[in-house]
């Protein structure tokens, strides 16, 4: 994908933006493998209607509406407005916050604002509970009034979502995120490399769901030798690369 194709799947998306947010949402998608046509298609259909092509990040209404709704896990005074919509698909309710910090170790429930920041982790947020919740599947399949239907709880705004969805489509291969490294590049970066006094050189890379550095996605840290790996706590590695 490049920033023109990102423009043509998403109306009114200025070229600025699109510049922007081009890299940390391609990282996002290869972390939860939205990396085929389907899958990124639905994606831009999706995504798009929901932010009004990355423009709203923050759900306009105050969130209001959502006070005491147990399904979405409000079970407290003031839990409507505080998890109310945010990122590229929304996210909505203390229940998805909460799953989100768990499986991501972001601190979505005491600061729901970072799931609004499209230069910290809201790209990866949005693409985690859609990973989460079976949209990749959903993708396979073109079905967008099933994936409508999964994000929404119903067919809200069905028509601009089917129309974001062929406009995708018409990019064909396009839409796909351009390759990303399936083993690790080295940096020059001396505060991430280790120098033994034996000569031998390790380097940190950052590869679970904790990673802000380097984002490696999960095939890829699935494919590290074990050799190379002289530590991993699940979110960071030290690997070997010499001398």
């Amino acid at each position: 994908m490049n920033v023109d194709t990102l423009m043509a799947s998403m109306p009114g998306l200025s070229k600025s933006k699109a510049s922007d947010y081009l890299g940390p949402m391609e990282q996002a998608m290869v972390e939860f493998d939205i990396t085929s046509e389907m899958r990124s298609r639905m994606w831009l259909a999706q995504a798009g209607h929901e932010s009004g092509s990355l423009v709203y990040f923050e759900e306009i209404a105050s969130g209001a509406a959502y006070e005491g709704r147990k399904d979405l896990g409000n079970i407290y005074p003031g839990d409507g407005t505080k998890y109310k919509g945010r990122g590229p698909i929304q996210i909505t309710g203390r229940y998805n916050y909460t799953e989100a910090q768990k499986a991501m170790g972001i601190p979505l429930v005491d600061q729901p604002q970072l799931a609004a920041d499209p230069f910290g982790a809201s790209f990866r947020i949005s693409a985690w509970w859609w990973y989460a919740n079976g949209l990749n599947k959903i993708s396979d399949t073109g079905d967008v009034v099933a994936a409508t239907k999964k994000i929404n709880g119903g067919t809200n705004g069905l028509s601009d979502r089917q129309k974001r969805y062929d406009l995708a489509k018409a990019q064909g291969a396009k839409v796909i995120v351009q390759a990303m490294p399936t083993t690790p590049a080295w940096t020059d970066d001396d505060d991430m490399v280790i120098k033994e006094p034996d000569g031998k050189v390790y380097q940190l890379i950052y590869g679970g769901s904790g990673s802000y550095w380097r984002g490696l996605p999960a095939n890829a840290v699935a494919k590290i030798p074990a050799s190379a790996v002289i530590a991993d706590d699940g979110s960071l590695l030290a690997l070997w690369r010499g001398p």
